[in-house]
């Protein structure tokens, strides 16, 4: 389920969830602000929230920007991920299941056996092992 900022952004390195750090984010835009006449303060303040905000990963401390679209943008590809995985699981689930023994493991979902692994019979019939999930 994706409920906060954490299910949607993960750090490029240790894949270790991201936080908005206000702190960093002050610090990134105090250096933009001329603060000698109200007049460019009051002109600053469209510019600064259409601007990213700083994000800090929880584990290894990798800084990133994102604004506000680029987040709506990684939000939809999780959606659609999990959408595509949730249709996905339900055809296996539709499928009979074969007596094969063998498990063929490929890693796009949780599988028939909640590990990865569908029978053979499923595994050849399976549409989400092609799937671009990398790529959306």
């Amino acid at each position: 389920m994706i409920n906060t900022l954490e299910d949607i952004l993960a750090c490029e390195i240790c894949e270790g969830p991201l936080y908005l750090n206000t702190h960093l984010t002050m610090n990134a835009y105090s250096r933009t602000i001329d603060l000698s006449t109200r007049n460019s303060i009051v002109k600053n303040i469209d510019d600064i929230i259409n601007q990213y905000l700083v994000y800090k990963c929880k584990v290894c401390g990798q800084e990133y920007r994102y604004t506000y679209k680029e987040i709506e943008k990684l939000a939809r590809k999780k959606l659609t991920e999990r959408l595509l995985l949730k249709s996905a699981r339900e055809e296996i689930y539709k499928s009979p299941l074969s007596i094969d023994k063998y498990y063929i493991y490929c890693g796009k979902c949780g599988g028939y056996d909640g590990k990865g692994s569908c029978p053979l019979k499923i595994f050849n019939d399976c549409k989400i092992k092609e799937f671009p999930l990398d790529g959306i």
